[in-house]
């Protein structure tokens, strides 16, 4: 709530595709799921979603952090 309209939504828009992409590395696990390539996207997927995150928290800190305005 605390960023601007453009910023939650190109953080939205973000979060939407790292969820897509992890509905779809789930989809192909469950055809394959010793598949040790698909495991390693689907871990890498989970630490974007999860950097995402941090950097909007980071943000949002910052924002109310700031004293100068």
């Amino acid at each position: 709530a605390r960023l601007s309209p453009e910023s939650r939504a190109e953080v939205e828009k973000n979060l939407e595709l790292v969820h897509q992409a992890i509905l779809d590395i789930n989809e192909a696990l469950a055809d394959e799921p010793d598949n040790a390539l698909l495991q390693a996207k689907l871990l890498m997927a989970y630490r974007e979603e999860l950097s995402v995150l941090r950097r909007v928290g980071g943000l949002t800190r910052n924002v109310m952090m700031r004293n100068d305005i």
